[in-house]
């Protein structure tokens, strides 16, 4: 039988650009840019297929190599987790010609990808596999889960990497609800030189509505549409924002249409309704609705009013703190606003409509995903979450993420404010605060809003003032007069 990858023999000839030399155990698996290694250190080599290397290997060399000598903090370093399967040293021939690059070798019998976790039939089959991906049908669990891919999400964006290629089947689950995202070599890499090494892959339903092109530098706020995406596919039954009843006039509009339009199934608008079997919207509490606003609706027309990750942590963990076990069902847990369980109605609903289905995220292709080892894990029981841990600030000085453009809005409506004093100081007063709504909105300075503010409550009080006084004068006047 033909072996259509490298020998263990032609892998162990090459070495570390960093230095030492490749020490291969064992052949792992294939994909579409290459085969995977286990190494004798406990790592493992990807190495690229010809083609790859013929078509991007000078690129792709640059990248990695800056990839190496600049990884970001991982969130969970600290718990022997790895949260980013990150390059770690790249492979050369001792004539110098590139072949590939070291990564973590990760533990795949303790961990899913992440649509396994999102599927509500993954996780209710009895004959699921593995049987802890039943633990998941605990709403605490996901929102767990959704907390960590913030919190990695956060990471790489502080250090500068857009991860571009952001969808559930690049991201890892395990039986703790840790996260570890994988496929690092897709990401978008800021250079040297300005122009970031891009990434030239993604799933149509995890971009943003801005995103025509691959070959165009994609932003921190593209990522943070995917991610928002992801977080509501966890907490509410693997559906789809924009999936959904269409109640508009016409056929209903593909999803990407509908993402333009900013248009998702829990913002409230009856022209598209919640699918069937899906949690009752009012499982989300205000501050994730108003998250999800920002995210889908407000989003479509300025990116940059989309939440970042780090928000989307703090939010998700605040929610965490008030999660209430239900009396009837022990295994449910919902929001602390609540005074009933959605689950247990979600449940009955079931019930009276028959057998329960539901399909799987929209895309359900695996493509290959770094990281394999021998060995095996069971449990016969589901431990709670693990403790959440907080996002780490980068200890060098990080690479500038690509931002939308910047807003100038805050700015003109501060000088309107300023020139409104002229005129009418109490418009001047009501422009200030708006400016100051607006640069929290877009996460800009206040200071020239609350400036602006202040002189024109200043303005407002002399005007009062001198009126008051005015108006005390000529009653004297008046009361003087034989």
């Amino acid at each position: 039988m033909a072996v259509d990858h490298p020998s263990l023999a032609e892998v162990n000839a090459t070495r570390r650009a960093g230095g030492g030399r490749i020490q291969a155990t064992r052949y792992i698996a294939s994909g579409g840019e290459g085969w995977v290694y286990e190494l004798a250190d406990g790592t493992a080599l990807k190495w690229y297929r010809p083609k790859v290397l013929n078509e991007r290997g000078a690129e792709r060399f640059a990248k990695l190599t800056t990839m190496v000598v600049n990884p970001p903090r991982d969130p969970t370093a600290n718990l022997g987790h790895a949260t980013i399967a990150w390059p770690t040293d790249v492979v050369v021939t001792p004539a110098g010609e590139f072949r590939g690059f070291v990564m973590p070798l990760l533990d795949r019998s303790r961990s899913v990808e992440l649509h396994r976790i999102v599927n509500p039939s993954d996780r209710r089959s009895r004959n699921r596999e593995p049987d802890w991906l039943g633990a998941f049908e605990d709403w605490e669990r996901l929102l767990q889960t959704a907390m960590n891919l913030a919190g990695v999400t956060a990471a790489l964006h502080d250090a500068g990497y857009v991860i571009g290629d952001f969808n559930e089947s690049n991201v890892l689950v395990d039986d703790r609800a840790l996260v570890t995202v994988i496929d690092c070599d897709s990401m978008q890499v800021p250079s040297a030189n300005g122009a970031p090494f891009l990434s030239l892959v993604g799933k149509p339903e995890y971009q943003a509505p801005e995103v025509t092109s691959f070959k165009r530098p994609r932003t921190t706020q593209s990522d943070g549409y995917a991610l928002a995406v992801l977080i509501f596919m966890l907490l509410m039954e693997g559906k789809h924002p924009f999936a959904g009843v269409w109640h508009g006039v016409g056929e209903k509009p593909s999803p990407r249409e509908l993402a333009h339009r900013g248009l998702y199934f829990a913002s409230g608008d009856p022209t598209l309704t919640a699918p069937t079997r899906t949690p009752d919207t009012a499982l989300l509490p205000a501050e994730l609705q108003l998250l999800f606003r920002r995210a889908f609706a407000e989003g479509a027309r300025n990116p940059r009013t989309r939440p970042t990750a780090a928000e989307w942590r703090t939010a998700l963990d605040g929610v965490r703190r008030t999660l209430t076990r239900c009396q009837v069902n022990r295994t449910h847990s919902y929001p602390g606003h609540l005074t009933w369980c959605p689950w247990c109605r979600l449940d009955a609903e079931r019930n009276s409509t028959g057998s329960f289905s539901t399909s799987r995220s929209s895309s359900t292709s695996q493509s290959y995903s770094t990281g394999y080892s021998t060995g095996s894990y069971s449990t016969g029981t589901y431990s709670s979450p693990s403790p959440t841990y907080s996002v780490p600030q980068p200890s060098a000085p990080a690479p500038t993420p690509i931002a939308a453009p910047a807003d100038n809005s805050v700015l003109i409506m501060s000088v309107v404010s300023f020139a409104a004093n002229c005129c009418c100081p109490i418009i001047s007063i009501v422009v200030a605060v708006l400016a100051m709504r607006r640069a929290r909105q877009f996460g800009g300075s206040e200071l020239l809003p609350k400036i602006a503010l202040g002189v024109g409550i200043v303005f407002t009080l002399f005007l009062l003032c001198s009126y008051a006084v005015g108006a005390l004068n000529d009653t004297g006047t008046t009361g003087s007069t034989p």
